[in-house]
């Protein structure tokens, strides 16, 4: 009795390709840092970028101003941005980084500005407008054109002139003289009237 051969035909292969999708998908959340401030002032912001991917990469964030009501994607006049973009380094899984963000601010503003900080990814369109959410609100106030001299606060008006002690007595001196010779002329002025 002779066996059979296994397998009776001829063998069947199958071949299956997969494809595994690469992808990258990252959101920004902006924090703290709104609120008002004086023209000349640097703003801090920050942010959390967090990514999920299945490959590693680089993202990059940057900062955007918008003018309330004003309909325009481009930065205001004045205001620079002094930190830069925010490079993310994407590792295969879950990343989490903080990004922190400088702007500063204009010191020779006509009125006060308001508006929003936005963060948004480098390439993406830039919004005209502030969103409802994912924003800080800012307003930048006109510089004030007073000596800036505080009644009733912790440094002396002497201090807040930056006036040091030494400098005191000729300060005090100068301010003597100026006195009389402004008497003097008043006098003299008086006396020339009277022998006229």
């Amino acid at each position: 009795m002779n066996g059979l051969p296994y397998p009776l035909g001829p063998s069947d292969s199958e071949e299956i390709i997969i494809t595994i999708i690469e992808y990258m998908n990252c959101n920004s959340e902006i924090g703290q840092g709104g609120g008002t401030f004086d023209g000349g002032d640097e703003i801090s912001i920050s942010a959390a970028v967090n990514c999920n991917s299945n490959k590693e990469g680089k993202v990059s964030y940057q900062v955007h101003l918008i003018k309330k009501n004003m309909g325009s994607s481009s930065w205001p006049s004045g205001f620079e941005n002094l930190g830069g973009n925010c490079d993310v380094e994407i590792d295969v899984g879950d990343t989490g980084e903080n990004c922190n963000f400088i702007i500063g601010t204009p010191d020779n503003l006509d009125s006060d500005w308001e508006g929003c900080i936005v963060i948004i990814e480098v390439g993406d369109i830039r919004p005209n407008s502030c969103p409802n959410s994912n924003k800080v609100d800012i307003k930048i106030k006109k510089k004030s054109t007073s000596l800036g001299i505080e009644l009733g606060g912790n440094e002396s008006i002497i201090e807040q002139l930056g006036i040091t002690e030494e400098q005191l007595p000729v300060i005090g001196g100068i301010i003597g003289i100026i006195i009389v010779i402004f008497g003097g002329l008043i006098y003299y002025r008086r006396k020339g009237r009277e022998y006229e």
